[in-house]
């Protein structure tokens, strides 16, 4: 469909272009079963018994990010995943991932072992007892 344009407006135009193909909208089943029990779960905390955790209704999620706290390092979760995923095809299906994963995991507990205080961790006793120092009493030598 070839036509000559006769108007001012198109006078730069020799023809004027064919109509874009359009898609016919089809609108999305809002009754199908993924959507209509998402979410069904969700208070399963307030209303079910005690038996049941809310971690072991994610069934979608996998194991190594089920275990972790919000307050942990990444680098924890990490060790989880390359712990799962070593024994499976994965790191010769993906060799460059899983080699920057072991990099970045090594670089972490490296910064680590260099910044963070290990005898923190090494000799607790745990709660003492009596008057509580002064943290403003200048230390001496």
């Amino acid at each position: 469909m070839i036509r000559l344009c006769s108007t001012v407006l198109c006078q730069g135009l020799k023809t004027i272009p064919k109509k874009l193909p359009t898609v016919e909208y089809i609108p999305s089943n809002s009754w199908a079963e993924h959507k209509a029990l998402s979410g069904q779960n969700d208070y399963i905390d307030i209303l079910g018994n005690e038996e049941i955790h809310p971690k072991q209704i994610m069934y979608h999620v996998p194991k190594f990010m089920k275990d972790g706290h919000k307050k942990e390092r990444w680098s924890q979760m990490a060790l989880r995943r390359k712990k799962m995923l070593e024994n499976t095809p994965f790191p010769k299906m993906y060799p460059r991932k899983w080699d920057i994963w072991c990099k970045e995991i090594k670089r972490e507990m490296l910064w680590l072992n260099k910044h963070v205080d290990q005898n923190w961790y090494a000799n607790y006793e745990g709660i003492t007892t009596g008057p509580v120092k002064n943290p403003y009493k200048p230390k001496r030598f």
